[in-house]
Parts: C-alpha cells; structure tokens; sequence
C-alpha cells in the first residue's frame, strides 16, 4: 500500500497537485476494490473515480474509471443482468469517447460484447443466434488476447511538459482487468479451435480440455509464484465453464462481499438437490437473488432448484419472474406450464402451454408445451382436444411421457389398436420394465378386447412393476434414515414421501395382482391364479373378490 500510494503522490506531484492527499487515498481504495473484483466491490471503485474524476484530476482518473465501468459491463453481461449491462455499456462507451484514441477503449468494449448472458438466465434461441452473431470474432480472439497480455511500450516524454500539466493517461487498461478480459476470451472463445491454433498458457490457467464442463470442479489451477491472481481474475477464471468450487470458496473467503460465487456454487449442487434436498444450494441461491433479484438467472435457477427440493407452489412465482425478466425464456415458461398443472390450475396450465405453442418457431422445448396441453385436456376428459395435442407431440418426439399418455387417451376413447401400439412402444423403451402406466392400461386395453391370456400378463407385468416400486423406495427410505447430514425437514418430508409412495405401489401391485389372476381364470391358468391371488389377498379392500377367486380354485381342484 505504502509503495502504491508513493507512486501515485509521486506522479501527482508532476502535475501541481491536481488531487489532495484524502483523494490520494481514495483512490488507493477503489484500486484495492477492483483487484477485489466483486460486483458491489467495482461499484465502490467506480464511485470513488467518479468522485475524483473532476477538473484537472479527469485526465489522471478517467482511464481508471473507463475501466471500473468495463469490469461492472462485463459482470453484468456474465450475471443476466441485461438492462444493468446496457446502461453501464453506455456509460463506458461515453467515457471512452474522452480517453485518446491510442487507448483503443472501443476494442476493451467489443470484447466484453462477445460475453453471453449466463445459461440459466438467456433463453437458449437467444443464446443460439447470439453466438451466431458472434462467430466472426474467434478470428480475432487469439489477436486480441495477444494485445491484451503484451505490455505496451512507454510513452516517450515531452520535451518540455507544459507548467502545471496532468500526468500522461496510460493507453492500456490495467493488469487485473486486462487478464480478466484475457480469461473472458477463452472463456467464450476456445483457445484450441483458434486458427492458428492455441496460444500459450499462462501461469494460473487451465488447460482448455479441462475447461467447459459445467457441474463438476477441477483441481484448481496453481497460481504463478511470480504473479498471483488476484480475487477478480480467479473468480473468472473458475467460473468459466467448468465451476471450480475450491477457487471459488477461496475467492469468498478472502472476499466476504463476493455474492457471485454462490450463484455459481449453487449451479454445482443442481444435479445433487434430488438427493440431498440441496439445502445449502437453495440457501446460496437465495443470497444471490436477493442481491441480483432483476437477474434472470438468478430467478430461473431459484425455481428450478425449489421445484426440485420441495415442489411446485413456491417455484411458480421464480417462474414468472423469470418470464417477465425475459419474455423468450423456453424452460421459465416450461417450468410455469408444468407447476400450473401439478399445481390443478389446469386452465391457466392449458393457456400457458398454448402461449408456447404460438411461439413454436423460436422455442426448442415446444414439443413439452404439447405435451402438457394434453395432460391438462384430458384431466378435464376433453379427449379430443387432448389426442389431438399428443398426436402432434408424438409425430415430434418418441418419450416414455409421450407415448404413455397417447395409449391412455386412446384408450379412454375405445381407440384400442392405436392404444396398444402406443402403450407397448412406450414398454419397450429403456426402463420399460418401471412404466407401471403402460402396463396397468395395456391390461385394460386387452380386457376391452377380451384378449384374456394378454390382459393377464400385462395386469402380471404392472403388478411387478409396481413391486420394483416398492422395493426402490424401501431402499430410498433406508438410506434416507441412515442419512445424518441434511435439513430435518427436508428429510422428514423425503421420508413421508417414501412411506406414502411405498403403501400406493403396494396397493396398485395387489390390484394388479387381482386382475391378473381374475383374467389368467378365464382362460385356465390355474398355476398363475393360484399364485397370484395370494398376493392379492395382501389387501383387505377386496378381500370379498378374493374369496371369490378362491372358491373357483376350489371347484377346480376338487
């Protein structure tokens, strides 16, 4: 700090004092606050150069305010924040405009231009045509993070400095933000698929191979021993891509300011929140969204990790934040369209799902919004408005979700050939074996056909499916018992859930069961109906049609 502020008195003294000593001071601040590099962090600096930035001290300070404004367009960019980002673009752009033309300030600009919102916060059409739009600069990346890491030559002296003139503004920006728009390019452009292939590595980077991977963590990158990375420059570094969750824990800590990294954190925990409730992901998340609530990404991530943890009434309301935020956001208007309708506000579902499909150019999950439509229709037995939907959903995808509600709308209709081909292809997808639906409406299907052997295998096969049930959340419940390190009440919600799913599957095995010997009667299969009443016999609902399957085993005996 001493050799910092000798510098800075030193050159101010070159130019009759054009900042007083507390200014002296400030400034030293707001240049600690950038090498800090949070969000709140470079608005500090920012304010303090523009503070400063006044009469004779403009020329000393404009280049270092150009360069707060730089850093906070960038964050903005990187953050979602898209109406903050343009603002604080123009006002970059405003100051350039004063600095030299040797600065080059357009340049620093059209590299921050190339950042893409953030994956959870731009609709993924936005994203695709922006990164169209985009293409030609990976000509020039490896040229400008050349530029940006070479250190410009010294500007040659006057030969007489005029009385009382400013010292000279330096035509670059500083280090820090220099190699944090270095990181930024390989970030958005990767170095190995430059013409002309990569550039050399610097101290402190990851090799590009290691680089984009979005959930999982790397061994952080070692720091130059002769140039340590400051907070700024290795927070963009490990959330380049791939989240570097050491790098990032070590930039909070040394930072306590620093909100950004739990956003990032949090994306990390995503593909865990199923298992373990995500409580510190959603704790993350929400310390995010209350400092960067108009942030899309910050209101799309916090729906989709509610809605996994513990449903769907909270989400919806992230849902539509999002949707205002950006009115193209495909898995926003997804995840409202999905929440209305678990939620049974199927009108308001069916009128979602519609608005999707009226946007069906521009969006890539528009398939889902015709799926969802004829989930609702057919809660409300509309089943020609609902076959009609799946029908164009099946001629777009071939899912388990697909074709399994295509058989059962078919086969509500009495529609019975299509029903079966519909509900056998959905079997014979990957895991066919666990659609119990498929199953249990393949059984209906061919008792409406009085096809009794094929009634009784498909009623065999839900049964079974429904005993995998069982015996999947026995072992869910089990580990969830044994597990000491999750929120109580998350855990007691997860082991309700596992105890109620676990009486349903062996309730719907038991009918299955019952159907199945019922069925394999009328045809004479006494070794299966004498199997399989015993499991039906397990519920005490339809203990008097047990009774009497078991006279007619009876009769057949004797």
């Amino acid at each position: 700090m001493r050799k910092v502020l000798a510098l800075l008195v030193l050159s101010v003294a070159c130019a009759s004092a054009p900042i007083n000593k507390l200014d002296v001071a400030a400034l030293a601040l707001a240049d600690a606050r950038i090498r800090e590099g949070c969000y709140d962090c470079l608005l500090e600096a920012r304010d303090i150069y523009q503070r400063v930035a006044v009469g004779k001290a403009r020329p000393i300070v404009l280049a270092h305010l150009f360069e707060a404004e730089v850093l906070i367009y960038a964050r903005e960019r990187e953050l979602s924040l898209d109406a903050e980002a343009t603002a604080s673009r123009a006002r970059a752009a405003a100051l350039g405009a004063e600095l030299p033309p040797a600065f080059e300030a357009a340049r620093y600009l059209a590299i921050v231009d190339t950042v893409p919102g953030d994956q959870y916060g731009w609709p993924r059409a936005q994203v695709i045509q922006f990164r169209r739009q985009i293409a030609p600069m990976n000509v020039q990346a490896t040229a400008e993070a050349a530029w940006l890491t070479d250190e410009p030559a010294a500007p040659a002296p006057a030969a007489k400095p005029a009385k009382n003139a400013p010292a000279a503004t330096s035509l670059r920006l500083r280090q820090p933000a220099r190699q944090y728009l270095v990181a930024t390019l390989d970030c958005v452009f990767d170095p190995a698929a430059r013409p002309g292939g990569p550039r050399p590595m610097r101290a402190g980077e990851l090799p590009p191979a290691q680089q984009p991977v979005r959930t999982t963590a790397p061994t952080p990158p070692a720091a130059s021993a002769a140039s340590p990375a400051v907070p700024l420059v290795t927070y963009r570094r490990a959330t380049c891509g791939r989240n570097n969750i050491a790098a990032l824990e070590q930039v909070r800590a040394e930072v306590p300011r620093f909100v950004e990294t739990s956003y990032f954190l949090a994306k990390i925990a995503v593909p865990t929140v199923k298992d373990n409730g995500g409580t510190k992901a959603r704790q993350q998340i929400a310390e995010f969204y209350t400092r960067f609530p108009k942030s899309s990404s910050a209101t799309y991530l916090s729906g989709y990790l509610t809605q996994l943890a513990s449903g769907c009434k909270v989400a919806l309301a992230f849902y539509e934040q999002t949707i205002a935020l950006k009115p193209l956001h495909e898995d926003g208007m997804l995840g409202r369209t999905m929440c209305l309708s678990v939620t049974k506000r199927t009108d308001e579902a069916i009128a979602s799902a519609t608005h999707m499909i009226t946007l069906r150019p521009v969006l890539y999950n528009y398939v889902d919004a015709y799926y969802w439509r004829a989930w609702n229709y057919h809660q409300l037995k509309k089943l020609a408005e609902a076959r009609a939907d799946i029908n164009e959903a099946k001629s777009l995808a071939v899912t388990a979700n697909i074709l399994t509600l295509a058989g059962v709308i078919e086969h509500d209709q009495d529609d019975l050939s299509p029903s079966e081909k519909d509900l056998l292809a959905a079997r014979g997808l990957a895991d066919g074996e666990r659609n119990c639906i498929a199953a249990n409406y393949l059984g209906s299907v061919y008792f409406k056909k009085k096809e009794w052997k094929n009634s009784g295998q498909a009623f065999e096969w839900a049964m079974q499916c429904f005993q995998l049930g069982v015996l999947d959340s026995k072992a869910g419940l089990a580990a969830m018992l044994g597990r000491t390190d999750l929120d109580p009440e998350w855990k007691a919600q997860q082991i309700a859930n596992f105890e109620t799913a676990i009486k349903e599957d062996e309730e719907q095995s038991y009918m299955a069961a019952f159907n199945s010997a019922n069925h394999y009667a009328a045809v004479d299969e006494v070794a299966k109906v004498r199997t399989l009443i015993e499991i039906a016999a397990k519920a005490p609902s339809i203990a008097d049609k047990v009774a009497v399957i078991r006279e007619w085993l009876k009769n057949k005996i004797e």
